[in-house]
Order: structure tokens, then C-alpha cells, then sequence
């Protein structure tokens, strides 16, 4: 990071001179000695968190409105840059007179930004994020000055090596690197906060959760049926799915078909093609990269930059009018990617540098995936900081929800399971380890969206593209006991082989559903192989098709009636326009 992100107003310029101002300051006094830099600064970075979640907290209570997760992001911010300075303090050692100037620091600047934030919240936290890209800038060149041998490298602080959960032997050079990714990441989220606010305001919404659209969908029968009656079992049921009210419980499975162009901006058939099956009691919309690097195969949508997000808009647009309900599912693939579809034609990441047993398609044919490298640790952050801009985006584009996919052998599945996450830091070892990112993105992501909202996807026995675990009940039973515990709208569950056979692996799915609601998950979606007769038997709230509704867009009806199917037509699954994709024909009544 060697610039700032645009200012865009009088605001976010205001922001940015006082960062210049201060980094100015900070210039004159320490030059090049960022050891004490990094103690002043960690000084003051360590208030806003503190600040800004103190102040949401009593404003929640007071409207008795919930705070959307950001109390919990802004206060582990407050804790994380805490430790930053108990760290470099241990480096640095300053003397009494540096820690009385430390004390003063704090107490200006810790009033200061108390009244900043109470009556310019969003300015406030557009400087965080300029405060916080300076210290990225800083970092960097401090971690220059000691790969240069202009510092020592000293051996990192056992306060760190426990903290961040280093390696026993890491060096000062190490501990930078940590520092500058939780750095980067603080940035994004704090630009994030800022943009939600000036989401809210222009939605005049200020703190509160979006209202959607409630129309009635169309085509099936059982959708005339009134939504607050009492609650059935039967598949074409009126239901709820966390806040949202369904008209059944049949969910349109997320299905990739690239149908976007070349740049990932979802196109007009797409918007077609989603509202052609709103009568689906939830549509998950297809696997959508959130950044470039999160992206694996050719003409997949994307949701980060505004294109993408406006081309999004139309669909949900589009299925809202005709009723429906619509979720995104937010996706990095992680190793299942090609070089040529990476920034700057770079290897594709992974938790471990594991080439998988896969392939992906680019606009040339089939290839197998590259070789990928290992992700540095600081690395990480951002891809989490990735997920909550995605989900602002999606928020932005109207969607009613979002899933986060951690199945099918992509970026948070490669973590998870100990075949292909072999790290020896925080997030690998331990079920508890691999399972950190997940939860972490969880916890990015429900500072957008209400937790209600929110829901995940798994595949507890499925390898597909190249990927087992040694003991996957005791992984996905903590998983699911662990997001249980958010009060997240659902789990989505892929029972057996994606695509394949259901019982490829012993496993107890039933054990699992129940743990997730034990521990206060609201719903659980079952998938894979659904007919409509395990559909109906089933006592799974929500059952997912996905193949069936490629070739039958009024599968709700086609299936509460008990009418013959359309065959869809496999060639025409992935790529291409209108044909096998929009052409498919309704039900003639």
C-alpha cells in the first residue's frame, strides 16, 4: 500500500489532511526511528476502537437497536492494536519521558476523537482507515530498514510469539509483517464503516436493518397461502428463514454458469434467468468472486467493484419484482485457479503450497489448475477484510442475504481440512486453528449484514476438487457448534459427494443438523440428490435443488403437482447465452 484510497467529499478530505498533518508530526519528531514510532502510534491507534464501539454500544441501548456486529470488530480492533503497542514496547523500551509523552498522546487524542466520532461518525472512521494506511506505509518502511541491516533483527518478543501464535524462533522481521497485515486490515474495515454509514444516511436508515420487498411471488399455488398461518411441515409451505418470510421451502441451490462477461459484471440474461425461478421459497444466487484473486474459472460474476455491483443490482431487482427472495454466495477458490486469471498472472493462494488434483475452464478450454504458494500470514486479514467489502456490496445491490461458501474444496475448505492445510501457525493444527478463518470472515461479514441473514455452506464428506479430512464429524461438529452459536440464519449442507453419491462416507448428518440448533443456529438447508419424495419425507427445514431447476424454472409447481420435468441439456451448463439457460419452457397449464 504506497497511496491512499480517493477522497470523495469535504469529509473524507478533512480526514485525510489531518493524517498528513500527523504523519508530518511524526516525521519531524522520530525520522527513522520506528521502533518508538510504532509505540506512539500504536498508542493512538489503539483509541478509536475503543471509542467508537463504547459510543455504539450506549447508542444501542438506548434505541434498543442492534449494532450489527460492530461493537465485537470495533473492540477487537481496540484489543489488537493494544498488543501491537505492549509489543513494541518490549522492542522499543522507552525511556520515562517517551512514556509520559505516550500518556499525553493518548489523553489529547482520546478526546478528540470522542467528540469527532459523537458528531462526525463517518469522518471519524474514514481517518481511522488513513491513519491505518499509514501505518501500512510505515511498517513497510520499517521492515525495509531492517531487511537493509539499518535495525537489528532481534528475536521477536515472547508477548508476540503468544499473540500472534509465531513460531518460537521468529524475529523482529516477522513481527512487522503481522503488524502491517492487521494494519491493512483495520484500514479496510474502517473505510467499510464509513461507507455504511454514507449507505445508511442515503438510505435514511441511519443504524437500522434494511426492509425488503415482500411481494408475492408467482406460479405456484401454494404461494397464495398466507404467511403468518401457522407453520407446516409440507414442502410448499409458507416458512422463515431467519427475519425473511418464505412462501415455501424449496431453495434454488447456487449454481455456477458462467454467464458473465469477461470482467465478472453479471449480465442482462442473468437477470432473466434468476426471476424466471422466483417462485423458489429462497434463490442462492451462483458462486461470486470477491476479489480477482478469489476468482477460478472464466465468466464467473464478481461483487467488488462497482460495475459488478450495479450489474448485481439489476438482477436482484429484477427477482424482487417478481416477488422473490434472493441470496449471494461469496466465494474464493483459493488454489482451484489458473495464473492467468490471477492479478499480475501470479500463483493462485492456498493455506499450504498443495497443487490440487483439479481442473478449471478459461476462455481457451479446460487446463489443469497451477501450482499454487502458500499465504503469509499477513496475507490473510485482507482476504477477510475482502469478504466485508463483498458483503457491503452485496448489501448495496439489494440482496436479501448471504451465504458464505466453505465447501466444494475452495479457499475456506482448504482450510479447514487437514489434507490440504498443513501450517504451523494460528490457522492451521488444530480443528480449532483451521477453522479460525471461517469464523473470522463469519464475524467480518455481520458487521454488514444481521447474523440472521447470514448463512454458510459445507460439505463435511465431499472431495470434490481434491480435498478430505481425517476426522470430518468432529470437524464439522465444531463448526457447526461454533456458528450455532452467532444465531446465524442457516447451514447449507451438501450430504454425500457434491454431485454425487449421498452416502459416499458414513456420516451423521442428522447429529449435525441438531448441533448446529442445540447451539442456536435458526435453520439448516439440506443438499445433494433431493427427489421430490426424500424432499417431501424429509424434516430438514429447507431442502435445496439444484440441477432440476436448471431445465425447470417452474419447479415448484412442477413438483407440488407432480408433473414430468424438463431434461436439461449438459453441454450448455457453463458458458455461452441464451440457449439452455433462458429457453427452457414453463409448465402449459
Amino acid at each position: 500500500m504506497s497511496k491512499h484510497r480517493t477522497p470523495e467529499n469535504i469529509s473524507d478530505f478533512v480526514a485525510l489532511f489531518i493524517t498528513k498533518f500527523l504523519r508530518l508530526l511524526a516525521d519531524t519528531f522520530f525520522s527513522k526511528r520506528y521502533g518508538h514510532r510504532a509505540v506512539v502510534l500504536e498508542t493512538v491507534a489503539a483509541v478509536p476502537g475503543m471509542v467508537a464501539g463504547m459510543w455504539i454500544h450506549l447508542k444501542c441501548l438506548r434505541k434498543m437497536t442492534s449494532d450489527r456486529g460492530w461493537i465485537k470488530t470495533l473492540l477487537d480492533e481496540a484489543e489488537n492494536e493494544r498488543m501491537h503497542l505492549m509489543t513494541f514496547i518490549e522492542i522499543a523500551k522507552p525511556n520515562w519521558f517517551e512514556r509520559g509523552l505516550i500518556l499525553f498522546a493518548q489523553a489529547l487524542f482520546w478526546h478528540f476523537y470522542f467528540i469527532l466520532y459523537v458528531f462526525f461518525p463517518r469522518t471519524a472512521h474514514r481517518l481511522v482507515g488513513y491513519f491505518e494506511e499509514e501505518a501500512v506505509i510505515s511498517y513497510t518502511n520499517y521492515l525495509e530498514q531492517v531487511e537493509n541491516d539499518l535495525s537489528l533483527n532481534v528475536a521477536a518478543p515472547q508477548i508476540a510469539i503468544n499473540y500472534w501464535k509465531l513460531k518460537p524462533d521468529a524475529r523482529l522481521i516477522d513481527v512487522i509483517k503481522v503488524v502491517r497485515d492487521d494494519e491493512a486490515g483495520h484500514a479496510k474495515v474502517n473505510h467499510t464503516l464509513a461507507d455504511t454509514i454514507d449507505e445508511d444516511k442515503h438510505s435514511a436508515k441511519n443504524i437500522k436493518q434494511i426492509e425488503y420487498k415482500k411481494e408475492e411471488p408467482v406460479f405456484s399455488t401454494a404461494n397464495k397461502k398466507n404467511v403468518n398461518e401457522h407453520q407446516s411441515t409440507t414442502l410448499y409451505s409458507s416458512t422463515s428463514l431467519g427475519e425473511i418470510s418464505l412462501f415455501n421451502r424449496i431453495v434454488m441451490a447456487p449454481l455456477t454458469r458462467s454467464r458473465a462477461t469477461a470482467s465478472g459484471v453479471p449480465t442482462a440474461i442473468m437477470a432473466d434467468y434468476y426471476s424466471q425461478r422466483a417462485s423458489a421459497g429462497l434463490i442462492i444466487a451462483e458462486a461470486t468472486q470477491i476479489s480477482q484473486q478469489g476468482q477460478g474459472y472464466s465468466w464467473t460474476p464478481g461483487i467488488y467493484t462497482e460495475e459488478q455491483t450495479n450489474g448485481w443490482k439489476n438482477v436482484v431487482d429484477k427477482v424482487h419484482g417478481r416477488g422473490g427472495k434472493i441470496c449471494l454466495q461469496l466465494w474464493h477458490v483459493g488454489r482451484i485457479s489458473h495464473i492467468e486469471l490471477q492479478p499480475g498472472n501470479q500463483k493462485p493462494v492456498a493455506p499450504s503450497a498443495i497443487k490440487a488434483k483439479a481442473s478449471i475452464w478459461l476462455q481457451s478450454g479446460s487446463a489443469e489448475v497451477s501450482e499454487p504458494r502458500e499465504l503469509e500470514l499477513f496475507e490473510i486479514g485482507s482476504i477477510v477484510e475482502d469478504y466485508r467489502q463483498a458483503a457491503f456490496n452485496a448489501k448495496k445491490a439489494g440482496f436479501d442475504m448471504i451465504e458464505i461458501h466453505a465447501a466444494n474444496g475452495y479457499l475456506i475448505d482448504q482450510f479447514l481440512r487437514d489434507s490440504s492445510n498443513k501450517r504451523s501457525d494460528r490457522y492451521g493444527g488444530s480443528i480449532e486453528n483451521r477453522a479460525r478463518l471461517l469464523l473470522e470472515v463469519i464475524d467480518a461479514v455481520s458487521s454488514i449484514y444481521p447474523t440472521n441473514r447470514i448463512g454458510f455452506r459445507v460439505g463435511p464428506t465431499s472431495n470434490f476438487n481434491d480435498i478430505n479430512d481425517s476426522n470430518p464429524e468432529e470437524l464439522f461438529a465444531y463448526i457447526a457448534t461454533q456458528l450455532g452459536k452467532k444465531s446465524l440464519a442457516y447451514m447449507h449442507v451438501i450430504e454425500g459427494q457434491t454431485g454425487g453419491d449421498r452416502q459416499n462416507i458414513p456420516f451423521n448428518y442428522d447429529k449435525l443438523y441438531a448441533l448446529f440448533k442445540q447451539n442456536g443456529g435458526l435453520s439448516s438447508i439440506a443438499n445433494n440428490g433431493y427427489t421430490k419424495d426424500l424432499a417431501e419425507a424429509t424434516t430438514v427445514d429447507l431442502v435445496a435443488f439444484g440441477v432440476p431447476f436448471i431445465a425447470n424454472p417452474d419447479l415448484v409447481y412442477r413438483l407440488e403437482h407432480g408433473l414430468p420435468l424438463n431434461e436439461p441439456d449438459q453441454t450448455t451448463f457453463y458458458g455461452g447465452d441464451e440457449k439452455g439457460y433462458t429457453d427452457y419452457p414453463f409448465y402449459e397449464k
